[in-house]
């Protein structure tokens, strides 16, 4: 299992945050990739340390997805083709 562990960007009441998070969890399910042991939820709107990492990679607004060196912000995190296109890219799984 990979080392780098998925980094979710995402805040407390953010609608899109949670579809983010539902389109992760399936997409890593169907690569046969646990959801709770390789992703780490980071909530930037209770923690100022986690805003300013998700700024540091030019983002303010939730969600933002970070797989490996890719970043997928707002919209694309929502998107489960390039959700599995990063995953395969940085090594997390294997296409099927």
């Amino acid at each position: 299992m990979p080392q780098d562990k998925i980094t979710l960007f995402k805040t407390t009441t953010c609608e899109k945050c949670k579809i983010a998070s539902f389109i992760l969890g399936r997409t890593l399910e169907s690569m046969g990739i646990p959801y709770d042991s390789q992703v780490k939820e980071r909530f930037v709107d209770t923690d100022t340390n986690a805003m300013v990492d998700m700024m540091m990679l030019n983002s303010i607004d939730a969600p933002v997805l970070v797989i490996g060196e890719t970043v997928l912000r707002v919209d694309e995190a929502t998107n489960a083709k390039l959700i599995k296109e990063a995953l395969i890219k940085n090594g997390q799984g294997q296409q099927q």
